[in-house]
């Protein structure tokens, strides 16, 4: 018996449930990645700025007499 003769062996509202249930799962799982992807973005380009800060920061200290 193929996969395909014992999907359709199982009853109509069962398939359904299946259906429904997959496409939920990879709904909201690409949803979860999408959101992870971009809260690590944000966090690149937050550290990206603090260094850039910091490095601004030393060089201030480096030299006293420039003005900025």
């Amino acid at each position: 018996m193929s996969f395909w003769q014992k999907y359709n062996s199982i009853p109509r509202t069962g398939r359904l449930w299946i259906g429904v249930s997959t496409l939920l799962v990879a709904y909201f799982g690409g949803e979860l990645v999408d959101r992870m992807y971009e809260n690590r973005l944000v966090e690149d380009e937050a550290e990206r700025r603090l260094k850039h800060q910091e490095l601004q920061g030393k060089q201030t200290q480096n030299n006293p007499n420039d003005k900025q």
